[in-house]
């Protein structure tokens, strides 16, 4: 995959990092979806409107802290 250096017989992978890259053409078997498309829409949604409530809160929290600096 890479080209190694005629000067070294590295590539510049192991040049910089000391070690083989890994490539997911290397792998011996195909990785396992784990999630639908729908799947994903539903869990992204879920982590977007808990995002929110977090936010909210956490400007809820710094607003009364500025009312008691004031």
């Amino acid at each position: 995959m890479f080209t190694h250096n005629t000067t070294t017989g590295y590539t510049p992978f192991e040049l910089m990092y000391e070690y083989k890259a890994i490539l997911p053409t290397a792998l011996i078997q195909p990785p396992k979806l784990t999630y639908s498309y729908d799947c994903t829409g539903v869990i992204y949604s879920e982590r977007i409107r808990v995002t929110n409530r977090i936010t909210i809160e956490n400007a809820k929290q710094v607003k009364n802290k500025m009312k008691k600096t004031i």
